[in-house]
């Protein structure tokens, strides 16, 4: 058997957890769709409060929902909801994980190693490989950035990400996983 056959017999049926990190408009979901093979699972913290929480919050429906659902927050100061629509999130790519799906993929914005270590070490824990994605905006601004996000992030909040993107650029599954616990 050459050296080749056998890493293909490796990689065979090798499972992956994907981790998206970067500023809300800069390009994650194109990115997957562009360079991740047959992304047949991917969980997003969005989705569950576009489709599940804020829908029941709020009485409506799809992007007008998420954006009432953020007002909400706002005005409420209470963020104990989008705290439950993450841990609903971790929770479907856990069961996912738990199914074994090959590529699982986790489209969160991810900006500190501690808002990815849970995922990166359940992957770890089921046998999956973990890969982290950097989406750099390069040096598009945080107004288009705003302009260019699918669920009306507010411009103020992009120039936070994008602040705390820029501080680390590259981030390792080893900074995940050495991440203090929050």
């Amino acid at each position: 058997m050459t050296i080749s056959q056998k890493l293909d017999e490796v990689f065979e049926g090798s499972k992956t957890l994907h981790i998206m990190r970067g500023v809300s408009g800069a390009g994650k979901s194109t990115y997957i769709k562009q360079n991740i093979p047959d992304p047949k699972v991917i969980h997003s913290t969005d989705d569950v409060v576009e489709h599940d929480v804020a829908p029941k919050l709020t009485g409506k429906t799809g992007m007008e929902a998420y954006k009432a659902y953020f007002q909400h927050m706002q005005n409420t100061k209470d963020f104990g909801l989008h705290h439950k629509s993450h841990q609903m999130n971790l929770d479907n790519a856990k069961r996912s994980m738990d199914q074994g799906e090959e590529n699982v993929v986790i489209d969160n914005t991810n900006l500190e190693p501690w808002e990815a270590k849970r995922y990166a070490a359940y992957g770890l824990e089921k046998g999956y490989n973990v890969s982290v994605h950097n989406v750099d905006p390069g040096n598009v601004s945080a107004e288009e950035l705003a302009a260019r996000n699918l669920h009306g992030v507010p411009l103020e909040v992009i120039q936070k990400m994008l602040n705390k993107f820029k501080r680390n650029p590259e981030m390792t599954v080893d900074e995940i996983m050495a991440a203090k616990d929050k």
